[in-house]
């Protein structure tokens, strides 16, 4: 589509419902208030690096988490005992009357290391008891993606929606570093943040949208709704397990695309950076190529200066917390969000406020 497009004839996602599980809300209103008080929830962890250094980590109140149910299949390790608690708890603040498909972005499958669990969806069933029949899980898929996943599978729910393969479909992620063998591969790259090491700070999150292309069925918050448009894909060929340059070309494909569906300027940009240098100047150059549909006066945001790097869950929670914050305005605007993980995948997607007065 090109720039003469309506709102009226763009493609929309409406959000219907929303959870987020992070180390500083568990709540997408109580994750945005602690957002814009620059709240922070870093705590040493029990994970160190190969020279025995203390790795710092962003970690969920485990008192605010479920316990496990009894489960004999279940891999005996802290890292699904933490993303069946966080998939849980983010599920139980959805409402729903009946099950529906979901796709939910996970870990990112690194290369070398054991690949991902492939009864995840078996694990998660037992463990969500009475709230297993929010999902269909005959129409239940997970993605090893990383941060760019959440809005990739944006792309596929809305095939899924313009088909009518469903009415309504449930889109998540969840991921946490508390990983052994993922905290190893980039403990020995130098990449996570221990005394000495300028790395990025390892988390933990879930988050999950519940959407819809009914106007009808949207969640109203201040008198509008908020319109995901279809998102921006695209692969980059320089990632970090490249041997070729970063010329940012595929971040700034991802987001050239998303910006197709918008004629207003973006007010505000919201990312998944986690402050590590090797991303500054793929993401700088990306907004410098698009900037003529970004506002002079636009401001960029990173959450994970405050909740530590989410993983696979990036995408959804960034966009719960600027739901948050574009409902609070109240008038119709536009914000701008990406992601980008390790790997290829790089992504972005625009988020809409549609007064209804």
């Amino acid at each position: 589509m090109t720039s003469a497009n309506t709102n009226s004839t763009i493609p929309k996602m409406y959000i219907a419902d929303m959870s987020v599980v992070t180390p500083i809300g568990n709540t997408p209103q109580e994750l945005h208030s602690n957002y814009q008080k620059n709240a922070v929830n870093f705590v040493l962890s029990d994970f160190y690096t190969e020279q025995g250094l203390q790795i710092t980590m962003g970690e969920v109140d485990g008192e605010q988490l479920p316990s496990l149910i009894k489960d004999p299949s279940r891999p005996k390790s802290v890292y699904y005992a933490r993303l069946l608690k966080l998939a849980s708890q983010a599920l139980n603040q959805l409402s729903s009357s009946s099950p529906l498909p979901c796709l939910l972005a996970m870990t990112e499958q690194y290369p070398s290391l054991p690949k991902f669990h492939p009864d995840f969806a078996k694990l998660l069933k037992k463990q969500l008891k009475e709230d297993e029949r929010k999902i269909d899980w005959g129409r239940f898929k997970h993605y090893s993606l990383g941060r760019a996943g959440g809005f990739a599978l944006l792309d596929l729910a809305l095939k899924s929606l313009n088909t009518n393969i469903a009415q309504q479909i449930l889109v998540g992620g969840i991921d946490s570093y508390q990983n052994t063998d993922v905290i190893k591969h980039l403990s020995g790259r130098h990449r996570l943040m221990a005394e000495g090491i300028n790395g990025f700070v390892p988390s933990e999150g879930a988050g999950f949208l519940r959407l819809t292309l009914n106007k009808n069925e949207a969640l109203i918050k201040n008198g509008g709704i908020i319109a995901i448009t279809p998102p921006g894909l695209s692969m980059e060929n320089g990632h970090l397990y490249s041997e070729q340059p970063n010329r940012g070309q595929g971040l700034t494909s991802a987001i050239k695309q998303a910006l197709r569906y918008t004629n207003t300027h973006i007010t505000q940009v919201f990312s998944c950076f986690n402050g590590e240098s090797l991303s500054i100047s793929e993401n700088s150059s990306a907004l410098l190529r698009n900037k003529e549909k970004i506002s002079e006066k636009s401001t960029e945001n990173s959450l994970a200066k405050n909740t530590g790097d989410l993983g696979a869950a990036s995408g959804i929670v960034l966009i719960a917390n600027a739901a948050e914050q574009l409902s609070l305005h109240g008038y119709n605007q536009t914000y701008l969000l990406y992601t980008a993980s390790d790997q290829a995948h790089r992504s972005a997607v625009c988020l809409q406020f549609e007064s209804l007065t």
